[in-house]
């Protein structure tokens, strides 16, 4: 693989984080506004914000191992 197509995956990989960061809190709204108004229980809420926190937690471990073993010139 050529740095050109290393620079692709990793805006496509970047671009995709960013929609589940948006997609994640719109669903997460929505959970809370399903448990207010119509009363469905912690569940959606709970799992959506493990979903949010595991996509997260994996995104910036990456980051931070990438960071740490490539140098940009």
């Amino acid at each position: 693989m050529d740095e050109g197509e290393k620079t692709q995956v990793y805006q496509i990989a970047y671009h995709t984080y960013i929609f589940m960061e948006y997609a994640l809190m719109g669903l997460l709204t929505l959970a809370i506004g399903a448990k207010i108004y119509l009363d469905v229980g912690n569940g959606p809420i709970i799992i959506i914000g493990l979903i949010w926190l595991l996509q997260s937690s994996v995104y910036f471990y990456h980051s931070k191992k990438f960071s740490k073993s490539e140098t940009i010139l």
